[in-house]
């Protein structure tokens, strides 16, 4: 694999690739993972399928990207990103073009087990594995963010084109707009990515302090200038508190710095060693798994069910689109806030609106007003578990084995992913209304905010 030596007149073209994995994941969500709402409905009259058993063909793609998370992880510690996402982006435009051509359900299972496995190579753990390995301290936040800001629009973008694709076109040559248009973006984007030659000292957990979005390890040249800026904050904000994160952040570079010159493979294993025997790191994962059931079934279900309670098919898929734009609201408040407040309590604060709007959406989402705030406050927790998980790990236990740390909680969310729209199409079909669905959104919503608060409690 291709790679650039990490030097202070080369540092910059990490930013290359983080741009190139903004638009390459925004593309990615919005192909691979939204638009099954919008082609839900249509593909059901056709393929003479029940919403039930077209489903489970996302279910299925989740369910084995799940299975290839924590291969996919390794390869991505040990030889970085460039190889793997340019043919899991090939391997994604074609199974969009066989999914334009399927006849029945069997069809459909193949095809989406097929972008199950594109999926784990291009959507954002993989840019996440790739672009820590380029940025420390400040920048590392900042680079994550730059890319789910993109991201957090692939709904916005993809849900209303899909559904103007759809009734201008039909829903199979609406899909082949779509694999043409994700090729084209892909591609050439994904053949920017490098990988560092020196990997500056991946840094090691047990500094202490809260973690925070902006509170990674620091090293060499970058972790002077980021030491430099954050004395200067501690200056202006006086604060005895962040003035101990500041010193702790110190000794972590110093540490940092001490460990560059160990084996990977070793750094690598301490650092699962840690993890895995850390409750807080299985607290995270209940917590977010917990969390995400609300969010999976919405992203699944919204459409459809805006449309049973009465607006018409490109209303509802227009204001599902305004999942992405409250997604990157949360983004940008947890990732400003959590300078100052811890970044567990940000996010359960978060999820409890969630759950609100799960909560009230079934006696106030037959108006357009109330859908639209339902759907709001239901979309500020799409954004926000997106960066915290890569925070909280990073923060904890490094960046030496974080691609593997971080597929395995993928792995779990996937499994989530995939179950929880099958549940919530079977409840509906016994129960004939989502509201049974909405309240289990609700609990478990609150289920992670109750986890996260806990994780807090827990000394990193």
């Amino acid at each position: 694999m291709s790679a650039v030596r990490l030097t202070p007149t080369r540092v910059s073209y990490g930013w290359w690739i983080v741009a190139a994995l903004a638009l390459t994941t925004t593309a990615g969500y919005g192909a691979l993972a939204y638009a099954f709402a919008v082609f839900l409905v249509p593909m059901q009259a056709d393929l003479h399928a029940s919403r039930t058993a077209l489903t489970v063909a996302p279910a299925l793609s989740l369910l084995t990207s799940a299975a290839v998370a924590v291969p996919v992880g390794r390869w991505l510690d040990r030889s970085g990103g460039r190889r793997l996402m340019v043919l899991s982006s090939v391997l994604a435009t074609g199974c969009l073009l066989a999914w334009s051509r399927v006849e029945n359900v069997v069809a459909l299972y193949a095809v989406f087990v097929g972008l199950g496995v594109a999926a784990a190579g291009v959507l954002y753990e993989a840019a996440f594995a790739v672009v820590v390995t380029w940025f420390h301290g400040q920048r590392r936040g900042t680079a994550i963010l730059a890319i789910t800001i993109v991201g957090g629009f692939a709904s916005t973008i993809f849900l209303p084109l899909s559904g103007l694709l759809v009734e201008f076109y039909g829903w199979r040559q609406a899909l082949v707009v779509l694999a043409v248009i994700y090729g084209a973006v892909t591609v050439p984007l994904h053949l920017v990515v490098r990988r560092p030659l020196a990997l500056v000292g991946a840094d090691e957990p047990g500094s202490g302090g809260t973690p925070s979005i902006a509170s990674q390890s620091v090293t060499g040249s970058d972790a002077r200038t980021d030491r430099a800026s954050t004395d200067r904050a501690s200056t202006e904000r006086a604060s005895t508190d962040r003035a101990s994160t500041d010193r702790a952040g110190t000794e972590r570079a110093r540490t940092d710095r001490a460990n560059a010159d160990q084996d990977p493979a070793d750094r690598r294993s301490a650092a699962l060693r840690t993890a895995f025997g850390d409750p807080a790191y299985w607290l995270i994962a209940v917590s977010f798994v917990a969390q995400g059931i609300g969010t999976f079934v919405i992203s699944v279900h919204v459409v459809a069910y805006l449309t049973e309670l009465g607006h018409a098919p490109t209303t509802a898929a227009t204001v599902a689109g305004l999942l992405g734009v409250l997604s990157v609201t949360g983004r940008v408040v947890t990732t400003a806030v959590s300078r100052r407040v811890r970044l567990t309590a940000v996010v359960a604060a978060i999820f409890v609106l969630q759950a609100m709007g799960t909560l009230l959406l079934p006696w106030v989402g037959d108006r357009l007003v109330g859908a639209i705030a339902c759907v709001l406050a239901v979309g500020i927790g799409f954004g926000v578990g997106t960066i915290a998980r890569p925070a909280l790990v990073a923060d904890r236990y490094g960046v030496a084995a974080y691609a593997t740390l971080s597929g395995l909680l993928a792995a779990f969310l996937m499994v989530t992913k995939a179950a929880a729209p099958l549940g919530a199409a079977w409840l509906h079909a016994q129960s004939g209304t989502y509201t049974g669905v909405m309240m289990i959104c609700t609990a478990t919503s609150v289920l992670g905010a109750v986890g996260l608060v806990a994780v807090g409690r827990r000394p990193a």
